[in-house]
């Protein structure tokens, strides 16, 4: 289990850019953890999704992803259903972030008549900005800096995808790229997080994430009619 623990550290410390704060302490906040660290499928706190994991990854749930995601981003206005770090194989040191938004049907057509890209954007560069304002002392500043992919709807998988880049006041580069799977009781977003190097797209990058996640009530993603 230790050594467990030091990859998980080297794996926060390789994804997150780089902090003022002692190093030592985020370890022994993150080493506290409650990590899955056995592949296999867990159920999140909401009782109606789950998450399969492989071997070359470990998973928060319900407020132990909250603590994560605080030690991270040094804020406590980001509380995820579950995040994962990868810490081998092709996709070592991303880190992926699940939450499902339960706000009832979601028709297709919903979105594309409310995107506009260059408006959305702006939006998030102003929640990003408005997020620097709470963010504890040590932790550097956020910056949204452009589209990699504009926002588009794959019309078969009910799933729309984009993905941004972004800066750190101490010059650490990043990419953020968002997977929303549309469905009839509303829609989970997935997030995965990490350096751009590492990115192709974000359909392939979220693709695993995207298979890994189960939603059970009743339905089956693969069920959804536009």
């Amino acid at each position: 289990m230790k050594n467990k623990m030091i990859y998980i550290a080297f794996a926060f410390f390789v994804a997150q850019p780089s902090f003022a704060l002692d190093e030592n302490q985020l370890i022994e906040k993150i080493q506290a953890l409650d990590w899955k660290t056995e592949p296999g499928e867990y159920e999140l706190v909401n009782k109606k999704s789950s998450v399969t994991t492989t071997s070359e990854e470990y998973l928060l749930i319900g407020s132990e992803a909250h603590k994560y995601m605080h030690i991270s981003e040094g804020h406590q206005g980001f509380k995820p259903d579950a995040a994962l770090v990868r810490i081998e194989g092709p996709s070592q040191d991303s880190q992926v972030i699940y939450t499902f938004n339960d706000i009832g049907y979601v028709k297709m057509d919903d979105w594309g008549e409310h995107i506009d890209p260059d408006e959305m954007l702006q939006q998030i560069k102003k929640s990003t900005l408005e997020a620097n304002k709470i963010r504890e002392d040590g932790y550097p500043d956020v910056f949204v800096d452009e589209w990699i992919e504009k926002p588009y709807l794959d019309k078969q998988s009910s799933t729309a995808y984009w993905a941004i880049a972004g800066h750190t006041s101490e010059g650490d580069s990043f990419v953020n790229a968002k997977a929303l799977k549309l469905g009839r009781h509303g829609y989970t977003e997935i997030i995965w997080m990490g350096r751009r190097e590492k990115f192709s797209n974000a359909q392939a990058s979220l693709s695993p994430s995207l298979m890994a996640y189960n939603y059970h009530e009743g339905f089956q993603y693969a069920d959804y009619i536009p």
